[in-house]
């Protein structure tokens, strides 16, 4: 009985957390060029296919320029 009973309550705890999160309206994304990946994917879209959101793609020269980008955004 007891054992019935914690099978259930993991179980009743795994559904929880692997319930359907918000989607967020947008996903920032930083880059700095030269990955032929990325620009694919943001030539033909398919990361905001994939993500379910609209992705805005921010072109940086360094990551220490990507990084203060990102810490200054507080929306």
């Amino acid at each position: 009985m007891k054992k019935s009973l914690c099978v259930l309550l993991a179980a009743g705890g795994l559904w929880v957390n692997t319930s359907v999160a918000e989607t967020p309206a947008e996903v920032r994304v930083a880059y700095s060029g030269g990955s032929q990946v990325l620009m694919l994917a943001k030539a033909d879209g398919s990361l905001d296919n994939a993500l379910h959101s609209k992705v805005k793609w921010v072109q940086f020269a360094s990551g220490a320029d990507a990084l203060n980008y990102f810490c200054q955004q507080r929306d």
